[in-house]
């Protein structure tokens, strides 16, 4: 009695454990299948689950009608136009649409451009703050508060220093002066 009760819930392991059946390995429309993972956010090295599984059960499984399914997905759900968008708004992400190059590369490079934004609004912001802290002393004559004004000029000369570094220089294409 315990030996087909034991028997059963192998069988019911090895098979349930499959990602795929024989028959889905051979038969099953792998570009839908493609292009239904990608929409479910699974990463693009999920096909190789099938591959694997199918293998297993002794099927060569070709990857390429999964691999088309999936990156027609990623296209029609990852446009580069908002790339930009998302490095805003999820500036850690790590996502299957930055599978895609184009979009890989529109989202690293808003993404630095953000990183830039910030750190030079930090700038302005602690430039603004020095600035009200120096007009709060102005007119103040006492030696500790013409030390603290004299200390705020020489931060916040630094901090201009640092927003010339920061800011892009203006383009302007200049022709030669002098042609002879």
């Amino acid at each position: 009695m315990k030996f087909p009760l034991l028997f059963a819930t192998l069988l019911l392991l090895l098979t349930g454990c499959s990602v795929v059946t024989k028959e889905q390995c051979q038969h099953h429309n792998w570009y839908g299948r493609g292009y239904n993972d990608a929409k479910k956010g699974r990463p693009a090295s999920y096909g190789q689950t099938y591959f694997q599984a199918c293998r297993n059960q002794g099927v060569y499984l070709d990857l390429a009608p999964w691999q088309r399914g999936y990156r027609k997905q990623l296209k029609d759900q990852c446009p580069v136009s908002q790339a930009k968008t998302l490095a805003t708004s999820q500036p850690n992400y790590h996502g299957p649409c930055l599978s895609l190059p184009d979009f890989n590369q529109a989202y690293q490079q808003a993404r630095r451009d953000a990183e830039a934004a910030a750190h030079l609004q930090g700038v302005q912001n602690k430039l603004d703050t020095l600035r009200i802290e120096r007009s709060r002393l102005l007119g103040k004559q006492d030696e500790a508060s013409m030390k603290r004004s004299k200390e705020l000029e020489w931060q916040s000369f630094q901090l201009e220093q640092e927003l010339l570094e920061l800011r892009q220089p203006l383009a302007v294409e200049a022709e030669p002066v002098n042609k002879f």
